[in-house]
């Protein structure tokens, strides 16, 4: 009698034949399918432990609930597959397609290089500890998907969907995130730095603990985002909307915010020494015990704002306005106003 391998071989028509009048579950561990094309098969709940399937093309495949274990496939292409509810584990996917396929309710502990998720559908899917490099995932939809501890460094998530994601203690240094929708999702303890996260939606997001070193965040909307314990030196939230944001105690150094919507925001006690504020909107924003050595406010509005026993030695103040705000106890020396008559 045939084995599956074997049957598999006779193509994907009549393997499907066979399968509608089959109830067992498949075995193809160990199957060498390389080079071949079996677009449209339906591989539903296939063991293939240990199959080789490079430059393999599954196309439209069924491959839901199938065991991917150590698999090792490069240039396989399984663009709109159905892979819903399948576990990959211990795989190594490098340049593999899996555009607009579905990868609902995956678990997955594999490492993927260069492959292209674009338009993908991942929710809910599990890819904890996952290395994920320079991967595409722009356009994908990722909400409710778990990406503990994950590398996605390099990779583009442009426009993805990242809604209530639990990104906690991942890597996506120099990752792409331009306008990713990221509401509500975690990202505590991660590394970001130098990722781009232009016009995303980071409303409600939590950054606790996590690492922004010159993150680009420009036109962001931040407003509800936590950044409890976060490291935000050199990052760049120009044009961004932070209004209300809780930036307390926070390492800034060297931050921007030019044209920044930053009212009632609180940096009291932030070290936000050579920062720049060109055009910032901080009105009633609180500056209480910060230490502002060197920065710069350059017409930004700061009225209201609260700036008692903030460290302003040498720092800049041309054409703002100053109205109501408070500077009680605050250290002046070197500080710059300029038309106001302030400072010294």
């Amino acid at each position: 009698m045939m084995n599956d391998i074997d049957l598999l071989k006779g193509g994907p028509e009549a393997w499907n034949q066979l399968r509608s009048a089959r109830a067992d579950r498949p075995d193809l561990s160990e199957a060498d399918l390389r080079d071949r094309d079996l677009a449209g098969v339906n591989l539903r709940d296939a063991r293939m432990t240990a199959a080789k399937l490079d430059r393999s093309v599954l196309r439209r495949a069924v491959l839901s609930g199938v065991e991917f274990v150590d698999v090792v496939a490069t240039d396989a292409d399984f663009a709109d597959a159905d892979w819903t509810g399948a576990t990959i584990d211990d795989c190594r996917l490098s340049h593999c397609t899996f555009a607009r396929a579905r990868l609902d309710d995956v678990v997955c502990r594999a490492s993927a290089h260069w492959c292209d998720f674009d338009s993908a559908s991942l929710e809910r899917a599990d890819l904890e500890g996952c290395r994920l490099q320079a991967c595409y995932f722009a356009n994908a939809s990722l909400a409710d998907a778990r990406l503990n501890h994950a590398s996605l460094e390099w990779g583009c998530l442009s426009e993805a969907d990242l809604t209530r994601a639990v990104v906690d203690g991942a890597t996506l240094d120099g990752a792409e995130m331009f306008k990713a929708t990221c509401r509500e999702a975690r990202f505590a303890r991660s590394s970001l730095r130098g990722t781009i996260l232009r016009q995303a939606d980071l409303r409600g997001t939590d950054f606790s603990g996590a690492d922004l070193t010159g993150a680009m965040l420009f036109d962001v909307d931040a407003t509800t985002a936590v950044f409890t314990s976060a490291l935000l030196r050199k990052a760049d939230f120009g044009g961004a909307t932070i209004s209300g944001v809780d930036l307390a105690n926070l390492d800034c150094e060297g931050a921007r915010f030019g044209g920044t919507i930053a009212d009632h925001v609180r940096f009291s006690g932030a070290n936000l020494a050579g920062a720049t504020f060109l055009g910032t909107n901080c009105h009633s924003a609180s500056f209480a015990g910060s230490t502002l050595v060197g920065a710069s406010f350059d017409r930004a509005t700061l009225t209201g704002a609260d700036f008692r026993s903030a460290d302003l030695r040498d720092c800049r103040f041309v054409y703002c306005d100053i109205a109501g705000a408070r500077f009680d106890g605050a250290k002046m020396e070197g500080a710059y106003f300029y038309p106001s008559g302030y400072g010294t």
